[in-house]
């Protein structure tokens, strides 16, 4: 059973550097897109949609290998200090932060530039929720 909580965990910090690298990589493109100019729009989109895959991949293979080392390890929830559910609910942020930048992120893509600093509070959101989640996490299992 120790191998295989072990290749979750290692599946669970490769998808925590997937969420994170796309967010990164988000940061840097979408300001971008924002004042690309025509030519260049369709490959900013580009690397928004390829960012974004890798993000939102990243996310939810963590929402997988997550509650199955919390299953197979410690049997579930109980018993784990409050630090956990501060790390969940700062996971659930992140997921909201997600699903907003992608919501916003079609409506921008449709022409809607009202979408942008949605685009960029729910980034935002997101990324901070995802770090602080780690923070927790160090004081939940360690």
């Amino acid at each position: 059973m120790d191998i295989i909580v072990n290749i979750l965990l290692w599946l669970h910090f490769l998808f925590l550097a997937m969420g994170l690298g796309g967010g990164i990589g988000l940061a840097f493109v979408g300001p971008r897109l924002i004042s690309a100019s025509a030519d260049r729009i369709d490959e900013m989109w580009t690397f928004e949609r390829f960012f974004g895959r890798i993000g939102t991949a990243g996310l939810v293979g963590q929402l997988i290998t997550g509650p199955l080392m919390l299953w197979l390890k410690f049997g579930g929830p109980a018993g784990l200090s409050w630090w956990f559910s501060a790390k969940m609910a700062l996971v659930a942020l992140a997921v909201i932060g997600v699903g907003l930048h992608q919501w916003a992120g079609g409506r921008f893509h449709r022409g809607d530039k009202s979408a942008v600093p949605l685009m960029f509070i729910a980034g935002r959101l997101a990324g901070a929720s995802m770090v602080l989640a780690m923070l927790c996490a160090v004081f939940t299992f360690n």
